[in-house]
């Protein structure tokens, strides 16, 4: 199965995080193949992890909006986007999380959200903090001030 998953698409340096894209294998009169279930992809292929970040203070809390691509993917944020929020400045609440049917036009494939206390932005979010810390980057978090 190693063949068929990663024969045809490793060591492209037009594909440098590996993407999968299926594959086939035969051998004597046994075939093997491997279908991509999602065709809706960003294309061309991410280069790198790339995200957005938008925070908004609302008096004790506040409520964010991350999107993404290449980072988070896999498992709905829950190992983790989640995991990360809630590892800086408390614990996340309100937490969703959301596969696109389609990829915005910047290529993101996901958005997450959910609030926290205020005044975590520039030490959790607007470092990239979190992100970083779930594989990703969001060239640091807008939204209003605090």
């Amino acid at each position: 199965m190693d063949r068929v998953i990663n024969s045809c698409d490793g060591n492209d340096p037009g594909n440098p995080m590996n993407w999968k894209f299926g594959g086939q294998w035969q051998r004597d009169e046994n075939y093997w193949e491997v279908t991509a279930l999602a065709d809706n992809r960003p294309w061309p292929v991410i280069q790198e992890p790339d995200g957005s970040c938008k925070g908004w203070w609302h008096g004790y809390w506040s409520s964010y909006e991350i999107y993404g691509a290449g980072f988070s993917d896999y498992d709905y944020g829950q190992k983790t986007l989640w995991p990360s929020a809630n590892e800086c400045g408390g614990a996340a609440s309100m937490w969703s999380f959301e596969y696109l049917d389609e990829p915005t036009k910047e290529g993101y494939e996901w958005k997450a959200n959910f609030n926290k206390l205020v005044f975590v932005r520039a030490s959790c979010f607007g470092n990239n903090k979190v992100v970083k810390a779930s594989g990703g980057y969001t060239h640091g978090c807008g939204g209003n001030t605090s």
